[in-house]
């Protein structure tokens, strides 16, 4: 009976960790998403991350982030 009252409470506990849920983000906006990424901010090579699509939405800027350093 100990053993079963164990595993329920083990059990609860264990449902009551998942609950929780984060309390912070787990890539924060602000800090560079790679090291090359740190690379080109301290070299003043920055691409954009955002965009605004056709219909104002807010979305990646893919194509600026994948185009190579040397084009303009």
């Amino acid at each position: 009976m100990n053993l079963r009252r164990l595993a329920i409470l083990a059990i609860l506990g264990a449902a009551a960790a998942s609950l929780n849920g984060c309390n912070r983000p787990l890539f924060p906006e602000n800090l560079p998403s790679s090291q090359y990424s740190r690379y080109n901010q301290l070299h003043g090579q920055q691409q954009s991350a955002r965009q605004t699509g056709a219909n104002g939405e807010d979305q990646p800027d893919l194509r600026e982030r994948l185009r190579p350093l040397d084009q303009p």
